[in-house]
């Protein structure tokens, strides 16, 4: 069974909650940024579910590792400050 995906606020899965505030944006970007979402709703978001994801860290290092007490991997933390 695969786990619900947890949307990031900037992930194409949030795209349609953004089309109620296109009108909220400068005329001239109004456009661009419609088809830009319209794209990612259209193309991108039917297709999604089928791609594999994977968890992404950008700076994985030996301070925010958790070892089991093995010494294994056991996950990791990452504190945004």
């Amino acid at each position: 069974m695969r786990r619900p995906v947890r949307a990031a606020s900037y992930g194409v899965r949030m795209a349609p909650q953004y089309l109620p505030f296109v009108d909220l944006l400068p005329a001239p970007q109004r456009s661009l940024v419609m088809e830009v979402l319209r794209r990612g709703i259209d193309a991108v978001l039917p297709r999604l579910d089928a791609l594999r994801a994977q968890a992404i860290h950008g700076d994985l290092h030996a301070h925010n590792l958790i070892l089991s007490e093995a010494g294994d991997l056991a996950g990791s933390i990452d504190f945004v400050t």
